[in-house]
């Protein structure tokens, strides 16, 4: 592979991860703005008398909402930290991927990080990196259906 082609290719996949680090970003946001508005009505719904059960849902809801937004806040820091590196230096990760771990990452990009960014970051993290090996089942893609038509 000649330099032009490994600068292009470079190129290519830092394009890339800041596009999927904004991507992300983006829905991060939507789940930050849904919890808020759920947040308002587990509120609207103690000062009404609304029932616990429907409370309670609320707060699962959120709860789901939580955990996505640390999942997509997770994958856009670690995106945007690829991306940097990889503009910094084009072989950075050409023969070892990338590690899982956002704040070396992220202090490698030369970013300083207060000891709560840190933390917050370490948190992240750990849901990045416990949830990133979940094993999936595609059982379900090979099994036959009983299909009426």
């Amino acid at each position: 592979m000649t330099t032009r082609q490994k600068q292009s290719t470079s190129s290519s996949l830092v394009a890339l991860w800041l596009h999927e680090a904004r991507e992300l970003k983006k829905l991060a946001d939507l789940c930050w703005h849904a919890d808020e508005g759920i947040q308002q009505q587990i509120e609207e719904g103690r000062l009404h008398g609304v029932a616990k059960t429907l409370l309670q849902e609320g707060l699962e809801a959120e709860a789901d909402l939580n955990w996505l937004f640390n999942n997509l806040a997770a994958f856009a820091v670690y995106y945007l930290a690829l991306a940097v590196l990889t503009r910094r230096n084009p072989q950075r990760f050409a023969k070892n991927p990338p590690a899982q771990r956002l704040v070396e990452l992220i202090q490698e990009c030369g970013v300083t990080l207060s000891a709560l960014q840190e933390t917050f970051l370490r948190r992240v993290e750990n849901w990045f990196t416990q949830y990133k090996h979940t094993p999936v089942s595609y059982t379900h893609l090979t099994l036959p259906t009983k299909r009426i038509v």
